[in-house]
């Protein structure tokens, strides 16, 4: 019988020391990214994440899953304001725009995650097509859940953008949309 109690008492340990272990070297920096080609030109697909009011077409951040998203002006200048379903308010802002590189970089600020660093880069392949590169770079709240979860969240999110550009991508499969212009 104290044989088994050891047997147990030194599993538990060990699966103990595996999950601290696993914890306290969860890596909370991600990097996601994403790439599609697109039949448009590149500076028309540009403009569709040049203006902030497209975003809400195909974003993954907008659209999906608010229904109160509007244009807010702060000191920091334009951005999308929406109620995250989660609570409280989440907001897209473009911090840069280039349409000589076709580059677009951005911020997105959540209630729940520390703010996320993107950019889009809309390359031309042809005079009709081009290839679009999404980068989106943060940090993971430090929680035990978003520890445990880290080693997926790169994957995960990656899949987003992915999804995405595909929604952007079959925009210009049935009809070239009218982008907001400024």
């Amino acid at each position: 019988m104290k044989t088994i109690w050891t047997i147990i008492i030194v599993f538990v340990l060990i699966i103990s020391g595996m999950l601290i272990s696993m914890i306290c070297g969860a890596k909370l920096n991600y990097q996601a990214q994403a790439e599609a080609e697109i039949a448009a030109p590149a500076d028309e697909v540009y403009r569709q994440f040049a203006v902030l009011e497209n975003w809400t077409q195909w974003s993954p951040f907008v659209g999906q899953t608010a229904s109160d998203v509007s244009l807010v002006t702060d000191e920091h200048g334009p951005a999308l304001q929406w109620t995250d379903p989660r609570g409280g308010t989440a907001q897209l802002r473009l911090l840069a725009t280039d349409s000589t590189t076709g580059t677009v970089n951005y911020e997105f600020i959540s209630p729940i995650f520390p703010p996320m660093q993107g950019s889009l880069l809309a390359s031309p392949i042809s005079e009709s097509s081009s290839k679009v590169q999404w980068t989106a770079t943060g940090t993971l709240p430090n929680t035990l859940f978003y520890r445990l979860m880290s080693g997926n969240y790169d994957q995960s999110l990656s899949i987003q953008l992915q999804q995405s550009l595909e929604r952007l991508k079959a925009r210009y499969a049935t009809e070239a949309p009218a982008p907001i212009t400024e």
